[in-house]
């Protein structure tokens, strides 16, 4: 989950957003005419635009909504080498070359045009903080994160209502900064302050929360994203957070809404939902999904998923089911030991021949982690199936084994006495 997603608005959005700032700074001028005054009514005296600043900066904001760059560029470095200008028009000037620049995607030289306009401390308060927030942002892009953040927190120090975007990009900072519980306050705050809450804002959210391990917290932001954008990673996370808390239940019906939605195909995410069945005891629901995602090859036939599949029938107590995959399972491992839990399936089922094959097959593979334990199950098929003297052989050599001895001793007694 990536924190921030608001900076690519400073390549994305150049005429929606960028020269906005510059064109709202300069629309008193544009509606009173060419000598208008802006009146700065908090903290600085009016300035005055003369005809000539005023018709390089009206070109300049023209070229600028078109996308004209360097005709842009052109007027205003016309505007910028007068001597005779005033330092309001001079900083009108510096702020329209940044937002210029900056939708060229020169952010270091659109950050030094900002501060040069800041520095003539001849702009109107609102324009001032359009610039320290785009400033803030510029940085941001640049990863000098430090510095945006010391922008940002002042540009809040300066605002008296600001909104969910300005929180958001605050929020992004400190997250990228790892300062997690300044970065839940703004990012709480962004929600909070909007109707409809984007992705990215609930995004952050969650990932602040997960950074905090709040899982309680970002389980009720994945609710969110996943009934509004609903997407496989929104389920897949949902469900990891209620796991977290002790959840289990509502974690597998969040995977079992995925499955059913279709966003669960792969070999991991499959066995996962099987393995919650087999945990909540429902080993039916486990094998059918095992089972059909062998059919449609979503998952691979190894070692582990056919054990996985005998394991859920064997759970469900369907015994004649529990042969063919572990079967497969047994064939594929390293070892021997799934042929001799093999055999022991067959022994549950009295079917003595196939028990001897299955443990004879254990036997041969090696690598048992209970040899004499294999041996002695063998003698038991052998005595059962009527085979006595193949019987003898496999319970003495259980017999060798401190942990069968004594079983397979007794089996010899009853043998014989039955002989």
């Amino acid at each position: 989950m990536r924190p921030s997603a608001s900076l690519s608005s400073l390549r994305n959005r150049r005429r929606s957003t960028l020269w906005l700032f510059v064109l709202v700074s300069f629309l008193a001028m544009v509606v009173a005419g060419p000598n208008a005054i802006a009146k700065e009514k908090s903290r600085r005296a009016s300035q005055t635009v003369g005809e000539y600043a005023y018709k390089r900066l009206s070109k300049a904001n023209e070229f600028l909504a078109g996308e004209s760059y360097a005709e842009a560029r052109s007027e205003l470095e016309a505007l910028l080498a007068r001597k005779k200008i005033n330092s309001y028009e001079r900083a009108m000037g510096r702020q329209t070359l940044g937002y210029v620049q900056a939708n060229q995607d020169q952010f270091p030289d659109a950050i030094e045009s900002f501060e040069k306009a800041l520095g003539l401390a001849a702009l109107p308060e609102p324009a001032e903080l359009n610039i320290l927030f785009t400033v803030s942002q510029l940085h941001l892009s640049l990863g000098h994160t430090e510095k945006s953040v010391e922008i940002l927190e002042e540009w809040f120090r300066r605002t008296s209502a600001p909104g969910a975007r300005a929180h958001f990009t605050l929020a992004s900072g400190y997250t990228a900064l790892g300062r997690y519980d300044d970065a839940l306050v703004h990012a709480q705050a962004a929600v909070n302050k909007s109707e409809a809450p984007a992705e990215s804002y609930l995004q952050l959210l969650a990932s602040v929360n997960y950074n905090l391990g709040r899982f309680r917290e970002m389980a009720g932001v994945l609710e969110i994203l996943g009934n509004r954008f609903p997407k496989k990673t929104y389920w897949m996370q949902l469900s990891a957070a209620y796991r977290e808390i002790g959840e289990n239940e509502k974690s597998l019906a969040v995977q079992e809404l995925a499955y059913q939605q279709g966003f669960l195909s792969g070999e991991r995410e499959l066995s996962i939902l099987a393995q919650l069945y087999l945990f909540e005891r429902l080993p039916y629901k486990a094998a059918r999904v095992l089972e059909k995602g062998l059919k449609s090859e979503a998952i691979g036939q190894d070692t582990d998923v056919w054990e996985l599949l005998a394991n859920a029938w064997l759970q469900a107590k369907e015994y004649e089911r529990v042969v063919e995959p572990l079967e497969k399972a047994a064939a594929r491992s390293a070892n021997g030991d799934l042929f001799v839990r093999l055999g022991r399936v067959h022994i549950q089922n009295e079917d003595w021949s196939r028990a001897a094959v299955a443990l004879t097959d254990g036997v041969e593979k090696g690598g048992l982690a209970d040899l004499g334990t294999a041996h002695l199950l063998l003698g038991v098929a052998y005595a059962n199936g009527s085979k006595p003297d193949a019987a003898f052989r496999a319970l003495r050599e259980a017999s060798r084994f401190e942990r069968s001895r004594g079983p397979a001793r007794e089996w010899i007694a009853h043998i014989e006495q039955s002989q």
